[in-house]
């Protein structure tokens, strides 16, 4: 369930970092957006299971 909410952006880093001096930001965007999902995804792990299961110890 919580491996769909992140896009794997890191696959995409290598490219990201090859590019052109004009895109020299993209790497930034990349890394950021992936500690955005991992926040996300921290989130996730602890609210979804109490929000299924609102009976059991977290």
């Amino acid at each position: 369930v919580f491996t769909g909410a992140t896009r794997n952006s890191l696959v995409v880093l290598p490219l990201a970092l090859v590019l052109p001096a004009a895109f020299d930001l993209t790497p930034d965007v990349v890394v950021t957006q992936t500690l955005v999902e991992l926040a996300g995804l921290l989130v996730s792990v602890r609210l979804v299971p109490a929000w299924l299961l609102p009976g059991e110890p977290a």
